[in-house]
């Protein structure tokens, strides 16, 4: 950093070194001890605080230790924007790590898969807790909108695990992975729950709950498996075609849903049926 002395002597400015080592002993005393209390501004110039009263002139001539009254100066900018410097790097420390990343496999799969769905995500601290959410994007563009409903959440810590009389309860998110600072666990993916595996476009998102990092996401999506008979229609609002609607098809004789599809940008929607 390129750093520009500017004091004054009667309100005019110095700009070259060797006028401020011509100052008075007292004009050069004083420009030191007020410069030391300075800041620097925008401009990277060290300003000096106005002076209520000209300098004082003709006190003597400099003293046996102007030098050192010099370098005590230098010394004071130079531990100025050190610890300018180190404020800067401790405040962009925290972003300067491993980025946080989300992997999810299979990233597709059908509405007839039963089988898990493994998250992945790497880039933590040693022991660090996480929430993890999964929306429906409802219009499949990638990213969560305002207005997309979050279908389910969780909480899971690194090296963590629900333990109950010595027992892992599998029923409960668990970090598998024995490396620090990475978390994978298995989420059940069950065919028969047709409304919270609906044919659609999701994207899971991975929450820092103390905010060390910013949410990372990864798009999940479940497509129409091979059946025997489907069903298909477009979705109206009064008169006009619904956008994004979701889907719901009930068995009226098992008095539940057989399966759930969102539809299309036009209100138009194909389910397959097992």
């Amino acid at each position: 950093m390129k750093l520009r002395l500017v004091c004054s002597q009667d309100g005019k400015p110095l700009k070259r070194l060797k006028d401020v080592l011509l100052l008075p002993h007292t004009s050069l005393k004083r420009g030191v001890n007020e410069g030391v209390a300075g800041c620097l501004n925008r401009t990277g110039e060290r300003s000096l605080p106005p002076h209520p009263s000209p300098l004082p002139q003709g006190e003597g001539e400099p003293p046996a230790d102007l030098e050192r009254a010099r370098r005590q100066y230098q010394t004071s900018v130079c531990l100025f924007t050190s610890a300018t410097f180190l404020a800067a790097f401790f405040l962009l420390a925290p972003m300067a790590g491993s980025a946080v990343t989300l992997n999810i496999s299979p990233s597709v799969t059908s509405n007839s898969y039963s089988g898990f769905i493994t998250l992945d995500i790497a880039g933590l601290t040693n022991g660090e807790q996480v929430v993890v959410q999964k929306y429906l994007d409802l219009d499949g563009n990638g990213s969560i909108d305002a207005g997309e409903p979050m279908v389910d959440a969780f909480k899971i810590t690194d090296g963590g695990a629900m333990v109950i009389g010595g027992i892992t309860n599998l029923n409960v998110p668990f970090d598998r992975n024995s490396t620090p600072g990475a978390i994978t666990t298995t989420l059940n993916f069950v065919a028969s729950l047709v409304v919270e595996n609906m044919v659609g476009q999701y994207v899971y998102k991975v929450v820092s709950p103390s905010g060390r990092f910013s949410p990372v996401t990864a798009p999940f999506g479940v497509t129409n498996g091979a059946s025997a008979q489907s069903i298909s229609g477009t979705i109206y609002t009064n008169g006009v075609a619904c956008p994004h609607a979701v889907v719901v098809a009930q068995d009226q004789q098992a008095n539940g849903p057989v399966g759930g599809v969102v539809a299309d940008s036009n209100g138009h929607f194909f389910l397959g049926l097992r």
